[in-house]
């Protein structure tokens, strides 16, 4: 199946021009929900959406690979919060998972998510993240388990993650580092260390929130 760049575009476009919060970064390499598929080339990356306040939001992430600018993946999420207090819990679905290969093949997921976390204090959290997907026109089928730990320091903000994947055995930590330059440029820093079989990931980027 090959994609339409025109279709692609006007989605995200669409999607875009309705959100509450956004923000794209230019980095060295992709980003993915599963840490260890990091793509590991340039990306231009994407994150738009309705206030995760409200009981129900909708979300969108994309990666446009710089070399040959298409888009490499998209994953549209629903969320609705179950509790949204200190201790917040919601479930999710990620519909469609998009996946466009370099032969331009594209391959489609469906996912469910349930998310909780539990704030230390205003500047700290632990949280739990649960993904089991599948493939629709694939028999990809993989559950993904996360554990984090967030934290804001002055301009500084860390995400400490170990986490692990039913597919090949994949397990590891990751750490994600963002350095706010003004009220909407920010750096990011993002290293990824598999402790199973499998490529360490490391990726720089200057973003913009919008």
């Amino acid at each position: 199946m090959i994609i339409k760049p025109l279709t692609l575009l006007a989605l995200l476009f669409s999607s875009v021009l309705f959100a509450q919060y956004g923000s794209v970064e230019l980095n060295s390499g992709g980003f993915s929900p599963v840490p260890a598929f990091t793509d590991s080339h340039p990306n231009l990356v994407i994150h738009a959406g309705t206030s995760s306040e409200k009981r129900l939001s909708a979300h969108l992430i994309a990666n446009v690979r710089i070399e040959g600018t298409y888009l490499r993946s998209a994953i549209f999420v629903t969320r609705y919060q179950l509790i949204n207090k200190r201790f917040k819990l919601a479930i999710a679905t990620h519909l469609p998972v998009i996946q466009v290969s370099e032969e331009f093949l594209t391959d489609t997921f469906f996912a469910r998510e349930v998310t909780a976390s539990y704030e230390l204090d205003s500047n700290s959290s632990l949280g739990m993240l649960f993904v089991r997907g599948q493939g629709l026109n694939n028999d990809l089928r993989l559950k993904l388990l996360s554990l984090y730990h967030r934290i804001n320091v002055g301009k500084f903000s860390f995400h400490t993650q170990v986490f692990g994947v039913d597919l090949d055995n994949t397990y590891g930590k990751a750490e994600n580092i963002n350095y706010r330059l003004s009220d909407r440029m920010f750096l990011s820093a993002f290293y990824n260390k598999s402790l199973s079989n499998g490529p360490d990931n490391r990726t720089i980027g200057i973003g913009y929130h919008f």
